[in-house]
């Protein structure tokens, strides 16, 4: 959990950076918070919602694999997460065009 508190800021920032203010290629931000760049083929833009899941995707990870250690489950929730975050990942991978913004 507490990783996933640092690291959310840096990875936002990341994201957001990727983008370029409209000059880059969002490539960064579609891999590291699939389920809020998704949301654009529904919405037309980034709606506050998904802007709060963005913020608090990460965190919700941790606390996710926190419960799943004390269950001795982590192996297969991490391998569960990594899935279905690479899944949303390829999806929005798919559908991006290439003047994705």
């Amino acid at each position: 959990m507490i990783v996933s508190l640092v690291l959310t800021p840096f990875l936002l920032l990341l994201g957001v950076g990727s983008g370029g203010a409209g000059h880059g290629d969002y490539r960064l931000a579609m891999m590291l918070f699939p389920y809020t760049m998704l949301s654009t083929f529904v919405f037309d833009s980034i709606t506050v919602p998904f802007i709060v899941l963005a913020i608090i995707q990460f965190p919700l990870y941790g606390v996710t694999l926190g419960y799943a250690n004390q269950r001795g489950r982590l192996g297969w929730v991490a391998i569960l997460l990594a899935i279905v975050h690479g899944l949303a990942w390829l999806a929005m991978s798919s559908l991006a065009t290439r003047n994705f913004s």
